[in-house]
């Protein structure tokens, strides 16, 4: 239950958020300056590349944690428990050449 709420949450936030930045272009001026404030020193301590790798990392692990958290793994396994059964029926089906199958 806190799960879907919190899911919801999250969903709406992002939308509210993509629907801002589109509507008011001021608000992308004070989130650039915002991020600048974080990224600036680190540009005069590491080079760039460096720099994006770390933004990477950060962006991979955030988008592993939300799937970890966000999928439904007991729905996942059902679903491919049912289509390994599909595949091993559909190539008995192929190799008897049973076409009503």
């Amino acid at each position: 239950m806190i799960k879907k709420a919190l899911s919801k949450i999250v969903l709406y936030f992002g939308v509210f958020l993509l629907l801002s930045i589109m509507l008011f272009p001021d608000l992308r001026d004070v989130i650039g300056r915002v991020v600048g404030v974080l990224l600036d020193p680190l540009l005069s301590l590491l080079p760039i590349h460096i720099i994006i790798f770390i933004l990477a990392a950060i962006t991979g692990l955030y988008a592993s944690l939300i799937q970890k958290y966000t999928m439904d793994w007991d729905l996942m396994r059902r679903v491919q428990e049912r289509m390994k059964m599909i595949q091993q029926e559909f190539r008995q089906a192929q190799l008897t050449n049973n076409a009503r199958r």
